[in-house]
């Protein structure tokens, strides 16, 4: 069984597919295969590029930033065990779509960076 990722931003241009590929790196890096990672956003633009200028941050830093702007959906976060957002208005937008007795595989990424110095 895997182990669902997602990370959630306003417009799944930047900040979210970012994560999601910088953390799929460091995954297959460290060999680790069952854990699967996806990113949504927020709110309905379309399915667009990501942000070139991302894009270009990316790939100077070794990674690989592809793909088009997904927006989230109750199916797509259900399909979530842990969703990591990166502001409050995230969770709150997630709050509106998620089941309550969901709410608690939602957190902040600035949660886990905090926890994770200590």
């Amino acid at each position: 069984m895997n182990y669902k990722i997602c990370f959630v931003c306003t417009g799944n241009a930047c900040r979210s597919p970012f994560a999601e590929c910088v953390t799929k790196k460091l995954l297959a890096d460290a060999g680790i295969e069952d854990i699967e990672v996806f990113s949504l956003g927020t709110l309905d633009w379309g399915e667009n590029p990501r942000d070139a200028a991302m894009v270009d941050v990316a790939k100077e830093l070794d990674y690989e930033l592809s793909g088009t702007t997904m927006v989230m959906t109750r199916e797509k976060l259900m399909a979530a065990d842990a969703i990591i957002v990166f502001d409050e208005r995230h969770r709150d937008a997630i709050t509106r779509v998620l089941d309550y007795s969901h709410w608690n595989r939602i957190v902040l990424f600035n949660k886990i960076a905090w926890d994770a110095r200590r």
